[in-house]
């Protein structure tokens, strides 16, 4: 394998850790909660995201 396949491959994996997190909080989980079932800390899964997305996605578990 490449660099290059190795390098899709590293964004995609990235894409679908963010996909991951924004449907757990979205679902009522907390940023704490899933930083532990990540085994990261909530700081890591804050920085992921700019200012605002993730409660964003938390708004949408309380429109249902």
């Amino acid at each position: 394998m490449d660099d290059q396949a190795l390098d899709r491959i590293s964004k995609d994996v990235e894409f679908l850790k963010k996909v991951m997190v924004i449907d757990l909080v979205s679902r009522g989980l907390s940023q704490d909660e899933v930083g532990s079932l990540m085994g990261v800390k909530q700081s890591t899964i804050s920085e992921m995201f700019p200012k605002g997305i993730l409660n964003k996605a938390k708004q949408l578990n309380k429109s249902k």
